[in-house]
C-alpha cells in the first residue's frame, strides 16, 4: 500500500524538513550483533543506504510492547526487558488512519518528525508517549545550510568516531540514537504497518548555524534504557531527555 505524505500540511507540531535524510549502511545482522538486540522483526524490508528519505525502512530498537506482542510469534517469547531490533516504515501512520477504496492510506500530515515541545498537545503522538516510545539507530543524518535565497550547502551530522570491524563497542559508539515513537497501522487480515516518527529539538549553539532544530540525541545507554523502558519510566520521567545534545560528540562535513 502507498500512503500520502503532502508536505504543504504542516503545523507548529510537525516538522518534515528537519532530520529528513538519514544514513544507515549496516546489515541487520550487525545491528543486531552490536545492539545486543534479542530478536529482528520486518528485516526483510531493510536495504541499508547512504540517503535514505520519507518511507524507506529504518532500524528501531523498542521494547517488547504488552499492546502489541500478540502479533508477532517471536516476540512473546521475549523476556520482558529484551530489546527487539524492529525495521519500520519511516513516516507515522497512525493506527485510526482510513484506507481509500483504492488501497490509499490517507494521513493529514507528513510526520516523519515530531517537536518534542508540542508532544502533548497532538492527538497523533499524545496517545503513543507512555507505551510507545523507540529509537531510531543510524549512522548519521543530514542537514543543509541556507547560503542565499536558493543555494544549499549539505552537512552530514555523525558522532565522529571511526568503526571497527573488531569491536562491537567501537560500532555501537559510532552510531546514533535518536529517539522516536511508532505506531501500527492494521488493515484487514493480518495485513500491519510498523512505521515511526523521529523526535526533534532546538539545536545547539554551535549546530544552529546549520539549521535552528535536531533530532533528539540520546548520549548514552542510560538515557537510551530510560527512554526505551516504558513500563518503569512515564513519559512525565523522560522529559529531560528531549533536551539538546550538548556533549561534544558530534561532528559535521560538507
Amino acid at each position: 500500500h502507498s500512503y500520502v505524505l503532502p508536505l504543504e500540511s504542516q503545523t507548529s507540531n510537525f516538522n518534515w524538513r528537519m532530520c529528513g535524510r538519514v544514513a544507515s549502511k549496516s546489515s541487520v545482522a550487525v545491528l543486531q550483533r552490536v545492539l545486543g538486540a534479542a530478536i529482528v522483526s520486518g528485516g526483510g524490508s531493510y536495504r541499508p543506504g547512504y540517503n535514505m528519505g520519507p518511507g524507506s525502512h529504518i532500524p528501531v530498537l523498542r521494547k517488547k510492547s504488552s499492546k502489541y506482542g500478540g502479533s508477532n510469534d517471536e516476540e512473546t517469547k521475549m523476556e520482558e526487558n529484551d530489546t527487539l531490533l524492529h525495521v519500520m516504515k519511516w513516516g507515522l501512520i497512525p493506527s485510526y488512519t482510513k484506507q481509500s477504496e483504492d488501497g490509499k492510506l490517507q494521513t493529514q500530515f507528513n510526520l516523519i518528525n515530531a517537536r518534542s515541545e508540542g508532544l502533548t498537545k497532538s492527538g497523533a503522538f499524545r496517545r503513543l508517549l507512555q507505551k510507545q516510545r523507540c529509537v531510531v539507530v543510524v549512522d548519521g543524518f543530514y542537514e543543509w545550510e541556507k547560503l542565499g535565497a536558493k543555494k544549499k550547502q549539505p552537512y552530514f551530522i555523525h558522532t565522529g568516531t571511526q568503526p571497527s570491524l573488531e569491536s562491537d563497542i567501537d560500532n555501537k559508539s559510532n552510531l546514533l540514537h535518536l529517539a522516536a515513537l511508532y505506531d501500527v497501522w492494521r488493515g484487514k487480515g493480518e495485513e500491519e504497518i510498523y512505521s515511526v516518527t523521529i523526535l526533534t529539538t532546538a539545536s545547539t549553539k554551535d549546530f544552529s548555524r546549520i539549521y535552528h532544530r535536531m533530532p533528539v540525541v540520546l548520549s548514552d545507554q542510560q538515557r537510551i534504557d530510560k527512554w526505551l523502558n516504558c513500563e518503569n519510566n512515564s513519559f512525565d520521567d523522560c522529559v529531560s531527555l528531549l533536551s539538546p545534545f550538548k556533549k561534544n560528540g558530534l561532528f559535521w562535513y560538507k
